[in-house]
């Protein structure tokens, strides 16, 4: 099981120092009011639980380097749990989001590379819903594979992150980025509040991925729509583009897991909120008619031995695991 948590800084309430916290920014940039979790506090209570690997959001620049620090001091610790740590944030602008991103790749990778060395990176772009474009660029995954090549990142240690919606128009583009560096997976994403998407699109974007041959290296975190309303709703919003990208958030019928498979894909690649893992090797290289759907359940993530750290290929066993629960 992973747990994903979101990570902002704010400032204490009694001595006036910066604080990580675990929120999400509204789309004013203000955190919540009621927000009392530090990271610290999330570390020590993940740490004293010793089952879920670790998978965090950064939201803001100030909030990544004492937060590093402190997963830097715990490493040892997470090592000996066999808690793996995959490391988030929004590197490059993006579509709809040209701006300056608040989290620069140039600081972002060789921080994380300098104080834990042993994390996952989680890479994606900065999107907007609202605006003229409605799909990654080649620029983007030219951006991308720049930054992986100067900071000399091995594939084994990055995830890319990207929007399903963003994606879907062309998801041989983004397979090129799994070609070009070898090891390296995809996390496609819908975002908080955002529309669930129709089965159809994951299914189409799965089979894209299958017959480039890097499927087994994708995975979701995603609200697929489960009922008729959801795809009713799905259907209205995605069929323009202005509804598709101005509505979506403002029309969004709520976000259910789909509980069994979905046009062939199975139950724990279907649903959302999916965790960042390869799916089984009996469904490597196979097209999502041929994928056999499975309950999904699987065993608490092994420990390992000591020297080896947390890296996606020593994590097969979570290939089946519980979805992705966030705080």
């Amino acid at each position: 099981m992973v747990a994903s948590a979101e990570v902002a800084q704010r400032l204490g309430k009694s001595d006036g120092k910066v604080l990580a916290v675990m929120a999400h920014p509204t789309w004013r940039k203000q955190l919540p009011s009621d927000v009392d979790m530090t990271f610290e506090d999330f570390l020590e209570r993940c740490l004293a639980d010793g089952t879920r690997h670790l998978k965090l959001d950064f939201k803001e620049l100030e909030a990544v380097e004492p937060c590093l620090e402190m997963l830097a001091l715990r490493e040892s610790q997470l090592h000996s749990n066999g808690q793996a740590v995959w490391l988030n944030a929004d590197i490059l602008p993006g579509p709809n989001a040209r701006r300056a991103v608040q989290i620069p790749a140039r600081v972002f990778v060789p921080l994380c590379r300098q104080l834990c060395p042993h994390a996952v990176l989680s890479l994606g772009w900065q999107v907007g819903p609202m605006g003229p474009e409605q799909v990654y660029h080649e620029h983007d995954v030219l951006e991308m594979l720049r930054v992986c090549t100067d900071n000399a990142l091995p594939g084994a240690s990055v995830v890319f992150a990207a929007s399903v919606r963003f994606s879907e128009r062309d998801p041989e583009l983004m397979a090129r980025l799994l070609e070009k560096l070898p090891d390296a997976q995809m996390l496609f994403w819908t975002g908080t509040g955002e529309m669930p998407v129709p089965p159809a699109t994951q299914a189409y974007v799965h089979m894209v991925m299958a017959n480039k041959g890097v499927a087994e290296r994708v995975g979701y975190d995603i609200a697929i729509a489960s009922s008729s309303v959801q795809h009713c709703a799905a259907h209205a919003v995605d069929c323009t583009f202005f509804w598709s990208r101005w509505s979506r958030y403002l029309c969004c019928a709520g976000s259910t897991m789909a509980p069994i498979g979905i046009n062939g894909i199975p139950s724990r690649l279907a649903g959302e909120r999916q965790p960042l893992v390869l799916p089984t090797p009996s469904d490597i290289g196979r097209t999502p008619s041929q994928l056999s759907v499975g309950s999904g359940d699987a065993p608490t993530p092994t420990r390992r031995g000591s020297g080896d750290a947390p890296t996606p290929k020593r994590m097969g066993d979570l290939s089946t695991a519980s979805p992705i629960r966030r705080v």
